[in-house]
């Protein structure tokens, strides 16, 4: 596993220029805690609608509304 030890915030245009060139590391945080550890790991941190399963138990992803993935968003941009 590579390390990156970058901490900037990158751009959609920056990782798009990225593609093809060198690799994209990414990872899910679903808490700050797990963002910050990760964070100088990685390009840029996943946060979506997989939190439905691994927060909030549920068998898909399907019934997932943005209301509830805003406090895991938040939660990981506050690293």
């Amino acid at each position: 596993m590579s390390i990156h030890t970058r901490t900037k915030r990158m751009t959609v245009p920056q990782l798009v220029a990225m593609k093809g060139q060198q690799k994209i590391v990414s990872l899910t945080a679903y808490s700050s805690a797990i963002a910050r550890l990760i964070d100088p790991l990685v390009d840029f941190i996943l946060v979506g609608d997989s939190t439905a399963m691994v927060g909030y138990g549920r068998p898909s992803t399907l019934s997932m509304q943005l209301e509830e993935v805003t406090p895991c968003r938040r939660a990981c941009r506050s690293t």
